[in-house]
């Protein structure tokens, strides 16, 4: 991403890390978000502030999976870890995997098929010292231990256990998804800078992020979809953000408005604006009852009933934010 260019140039060192069993990386992956990242990410920080290049000051950025990891790393209490800027994370596991009680059959089966490609593909790229690709073949031996299969499809419940993980999805005793560590996070009091779009397959879990979090917080939502950030400067965000809890520098971050959101009018013009809270100060909620033909606003007397039929062969089609099969 072009932006890391301009957080190098203000003297940061990025270093990409990726879960243990996946890509070039020796040992298998047991499953999503299980207690060894949390273990893996204190042993890298832990790392990092010993080398001369680190004052012992580390922040995280990522998206996705990595945007979630971001909240675990928080659960293992690195005195070294000192702001996070997560995008497009996971709130709350039902929110993304069983949307409205709809398990998102495809989604999960094209993203493991996705993965395993990544973790066993004699493409995938090499640490600097393979030089021949030896080191690459013999950690994707080791990934032929690794769990590809769909325990989560087991696991309807908020804080259920993947069947698949063997014990090992459950971080520390804490619940597998920021909803059910509310409490540790909030102890922690970490810095978040949150940041989502309104065309990413769950726009809700990044404002319940925010609105339920009491740390030093800030709210991103723009018109993207999965990570995306065209059109607004992430990188001076990141940079700012960074520099007044790493450095120290005030540059007054925290006097500017916590929340930035952009609206598309009729014609896809966009409209950027700030509020100091969210949910918005003037927003208001309203119930809509069922009723025959028509929704009321109040609700009705008596009952009503209609009748239809369900075309299971109706889908939500391919290019949608799931591509789920209903």
């Amino acid at each position: 991403q072009a932006f890391l260019n301009d957080v190098c140039k203000q003297g940061y060192v990025i270093a990409v890390a990726d879960i243990r069993g996946t890509g070039a990386l020796f040992g298998h992956y047991v499953t999503t978000y299980s207690a060894r990242e949390i273990d893996d990410a204190v042993e890298l920080m832990q790392w990092f502030s010993e080398q001369p290049w680190c004052d012992g000051n580390i922040g995280m950025y990522g998206r996705s999976y990595l945007g979630y990891h971001q909240y675990q790393a928080i659960l293992g209490a690195s005195p070294h870890l000192k702001a996070i800027f997560p995008c497009v994370s996971t709130f709350d596991r039902p929110a993304v995997i069983w949307p409205g009680g709809v398990y998102v059959k495809s989604f999960f089966e094209d993203w493991f098929a996705l993965k395993k490609m990544c973790d066993t593909s004699p493409d995938t790229a090499r640490v600097d010292e393979d030089g021949d690709g030896s080191l690459l073949r013999q950690a994707q031996c080791e990934h032929a231990n690794n769990v590809y299969q769909l325990g989560i499809a087991n696991t309807p419940y908020r804080e259920d256990l993947d069947p698949s993980s063997l014990g090992m999805a459950l971080p520390r005793g804490h619940p597998p998804t920021p909803v059910g560590s509310l409490d540790q996070l909030n102890a922690a009091c970490m810095p978040t800078y949150n940041v989502g779009g309104w065309f990413d397959f769950s726009p809700r879990c990044t404002a319940l992020l925010h609105a339920n979090l009491n740390s030093p917080r800030k709210l991103l939502m723009g018109p993207w979809h999965h990570g995306q950030t065209d059109g607004f400067d992430i990188g001076a965000e990141m940079l700012d953000w960074f520099n007044h809890w790493l450095k120290g520098a005030d540059n007054k971050v925290m006097a500017k408005p916590a929340v930035t959101y952009c609206l598309e009018d009729a014609n896809w013009n966009r409209h950027w604006r700030t509020a100091a809270t969210w949910p918005l100060p003037d927003i208001g909620s309203s119930h809509w009852y069922l009723h025959d033909q028509d929704l009321l606003p109040s609700q009705p007397k008596g009952s009503s009933v209609r009748t239809t039929t369900a075309d299971q062969r109706l889908s939500m089609g391919t290019d949608s934010r799931w591509k789920a099969d209903l």
